[in-house]
C-alpha cells in the first residue's frame, strides 16, 4: 500500500513546495519530472503509459523500451532499498564493505537518473505550452537525440549495476534473510507481450 506524501516529506528530500506529490510513496527515493514527484515504480509507469499513449500500442518497440526501463527502475529501487535495510543486519566487515560499495554505486545511478530527468523536464516543460509534452518526453527519452543517448546509457548502467548486485550482494542478503519483495506487478504485465 502506498503512503500519501506530505509537504514535510518533500521538504526532507529538498523538494520545493508546489510539486504534485500524489505519485510518490515517501518511503521510496523521489524522482522529479514535469512538476510531479515519483518513486521508481510510479515513474516507470508514468513513462510507460505516456509512451503507449504516444505510440498507440504497447507492442511498439519504443513502448517495449519504456516497459524495460520501468522494470529496471523497479528492480534497482527494490535492491537498493534491501541493501540499505541490510546494513543493520550484516556484521561481517567484508560483507558490509561489499554492500556499502553497491549502495555508493547505486546512489551514483540515482544521480545519473536525476540528471536525465532534469534534461527531459526542461525540454518537456517548453513543449507543455504547446500541448505536446507527452510526445516530447517520449521523443527525448527514446528517439535519436542527445537525451535518448543518455537514456540508453542509463539503462545499460542500471543493467550493469543490477548484474553486479545479483552476483555480489544477493548471496549476502539471502544469507541474512532479506528476500526480494518488489512492487510493480503492472510493469511485469506490461512487458509480458515481449
Amino acid at each position: 500500500m502506498q503512503l500519501s506524501a506530505t509537504e514535510e516529506d518533500a521538504r526532507k528530500h529538498g523538494i520545493k513546495p508546489g510539486y504534485n506529490l500524489e505519485h510518490w510513496d515517501p518511503r521510496e527515493a523521489p524522482f522529479v519530472l514535469c512538476g510531479s514527484v515519483y518513486d521508481a515504480n510510479s515513474l516507470g509507469k508514468a513513462i510507460f503509459d505516456t509512451t503507449v499513449a504516444v505510440c498507440g500500442d504497447k507492442t511498439d518497440p519504443v513502448a517495449k523500451a519504456a516497459g524495460e526501463l520501468w522494470l529496471l527502475l523497479i528492480h534497482f529501487a527494490g535492491c537498493y532499498k534491501r541493501a540499505m535495510e541490510a546494513l543493520d543486519m550484516v556484521q561481517n566487515p567484508l560483507e558490509m564493505g561489499k554492500i556499502e560499495t553497491y549502495i555508493h554505486y547505486g546512489f551514483g545511478e540515482m544521480k545519473k537518473l536525476d540528471k536525465l530527468l532534469q534534461e527531459c523536464d526542461e525540454i518537456t516543460r517548453r513543449a507543455l505550452e504547446e500541448g505536446e509534452s507527452g510526445m516530447e518526453l517520449v521523443k527525448n527519452l527514446f528517439s535519436h537525440s542527445r537525451v535518448s543517448e543518455l537514456t540508453g546509457r542509463s539503462m545499460q548502467s542500471l543493467r550493469s549495476w543490477q548484474s553486479g548486485f545479483d552476483a555480489i550482494c544477493e548471496p549476502i542478503l539471502k544469507k541474512h534473510g532479506k528476500e526480494l519483495n518488489l512492487p510493480g506487478r503492472d510493469a511485469q504485465d506490461a512487458n509480458s507481450t515481449r
